[in-house]
C-alpha cells in the first residue's frame, strides 16, 4: 500500500507538477480520515508498515521524497 501510494503520487507529479500541491493534500487527507477511523489499541497492534501508512507525516515525507 506505501509503495502504491508513494508510486502513484511521484509519477502523476512527473506527468504534471502544477498538481503536486493539490495530489499531497488529497492524499494526506484521506491518510489522516482512515487513520481517524482506528482505535489507538488497534493501531498499536498493527504491525509497523501498517502504523506507516496511516501516519501522515510518514507519508508525506516518503511522497515528497525526503527518506528518513
Amino acid at each position: 500500500m506505501e509503495c502504491s501510494t508513494v508510486c502513484y503520487f511521484q509519477e502523476f507529479i512527473a506527468e504534471c507538477p502544477e498538481a503536486e500541491d493539490a495530489l499531497l493534500k488529497l492524499n494526506i487527507g484521506q491518510i489522516h480520515s482512515i487513520a481517524q477511523t482506528i482505535h489507538p489499541v488497534s493501531y498499536e497492534k498493527m504491525s509497523e508498515e501498517c502504523r506507516n501508512i496511516h501516519d501522515t507525516d510518514y507519508m508525506k515525507r516518503k511522497m515528497l521524497g525526503m527518506d528518513d
